[in-house]
């Protein structure tokens, strides 16, 4: 996903739109559970984790920055 869908997908979040939530979940979950099943090794702790983030980010979407990076944001709160 290049940068400026990413930032239009965070304005439409920011604003409260499901499917770009969706989208982005779509697009980072899978790289967000391996990241975090790397230094957990427990798959269930880490499908955890990863709800918890994008949970997160849905009840953050209001005071999202779209100019910042996406992915730097849920791995730092991962």
């Amino acid at each position: 996903m290049d940068a400026t869908a990413e930032n239009k997908l965070m304005i439409s979040l920011s604003q409260g739109d499901e499917h770009s939530f969706f989208a982005l979940y779509e697009h980072y979950s899978h790289a967000l559970f391996s990241n975090v099943f790397r230094m957990v090794k427990d798959r269930q702790v880490s499908e955890e984790i990863v709800q918890d983030v994008f949970l997160k980010v849905w009840q953050k979407r209001s005071t999202i920055d779209p100019n910042r990076n996406f992915k730097s944001w849920i791995f730092t709160i991962a």
